[in-house]
């Protein structure tokens, strides 16, 4: 794997110990994700491949999608970029950052349920 230029986290076994990073842009709370009408509730199931889950996550609370990998296993699941991190495996990981939030990801062993939250398109 490329070694990227941005101290990012890709979701897969071997970039789990990057350098961490926060957004600084971020002023999403957890409250903001009660709005239904900025944001819509949805739960992915995604399977792991060899190399991982197939996306980059960054933040330190609320986690957000970076990149998704188009040909990886997020991608075929439906996770898209953007999207905010609620729960992993029905456990609230909200206010986690985003280094812990990889581990979290990675010991779920072959398979993992994503609680997310995407801005509807008139907030976006």
């Amino acid at each position: 794997m490329e070694i990227e230029t941005a101290p990012i986290v890709f979701v897969s076994k071997s970039s789990v110990g990057q350098q961490s990073t926060k957004n600084n842009n971020s002023v999403i709370t957890e409250e903001d994700f009660l709005d239904e009408t900025r944001f819509e509730k949805r739960d992915i199931r995604i399977a792991s491949d060899p190399v991982g889950y197939g996306f980059v996550i960054r933040g330190d609370g609320p986690c957000y999608v970076k990149v998704v990998d188009p040909t990886g296993p997020a991608a075929s699941a439906g996770l898209k970029e953007g999207h905010y991190i609620y729960a992993v495996n029905y456990k609230p990981v909200v206010k986690m950052h985003h280094k812990k939030l990889a581990h979290v990801i990675l010991a779920s062993n072959g398979y993992v349920r994503l609680t997310v939250y995407a801005k509807r398109e008139a907030d976006s």
